[in-house]
């Protein structure tokens, strides 16, 4: 069993990442607590496994929902098994209502970043298909085109008397019983 505090730097406050860290270290099995400072750092300190701490660290080391983890500090001491869970230190009501409302503006400003991508991604493949369709279009008209001669071919034969027995006087009158 150890105890680590870890400290979150850059990007990390008005993102909720205090719920992802909690979400995180609950999974894992661990207890302690997590706080926003007013330095702009968050902070956890956390007792478990130490396998389990290094799992939740190198999880915080990249993004974590809307935060930026720029940097990570840990320090490792014995654990005091003063905490039964893991919970989230709230500040101020008016403090984590901005909290809320910054990640929820956030979360929302992504998800539409998220949609142009995907709108510029579907226009990308329509522009495509209409290629494609216009490829088709013309491939048809040209075997239109080489049909309609090959029937032509076939009319001045008939009339020019072509004999019964001749192969495209066959094809002409079978087209004409269908």
């Amino acid at each position: 069993m150890k105890r680590a505090k870890i400290i979150l730097r850059d990007g990390v406050q008005n993102v909720a990442l205090r719920v992802s860290v909690k979400a995180k270290a609950d999974k894992l099995g661990l207890r302690g607590q997590v706080m926003n400072l007013k330095d702009g750092t968050v902070t956890a300190i956390c007792e478990g496994e130490q396998d389990s701490i290094e799992q939740l660290i190198g999880g915080l080391r990249n993004t974590v929902g809307l935060a930026s983890v720029n940097s990570v500090s840990v320090s490792y001491s014995e654990p005091t098994d003063e905490y039964d869970s893991f919970s989230v230190i709230y500040g101020e009501m008016t403090e984590e209502l901005v909290t809320i409302t910054l990640a929820g503006v956030m979360h929302m400003e992504r998800m539409c970043n998220e949609m142009q991508g995907v709108n510029n991604r579907l226009d990308v493949m329509e522009n495509t298909n209409r290629k494609g369709f216009e490829d088709i279009k013309e491939e048809v008209r040209g075997v239109n085109n080489r049909l309609d001669k090959t029937d032509d071919t076939i009319r001045e034969g008939l009339q020019s008397g072509a004999r019964r027995d001749d192969p495209l006087t066959a094809v002409d009158e079978q087209r004409r019983y269908r």
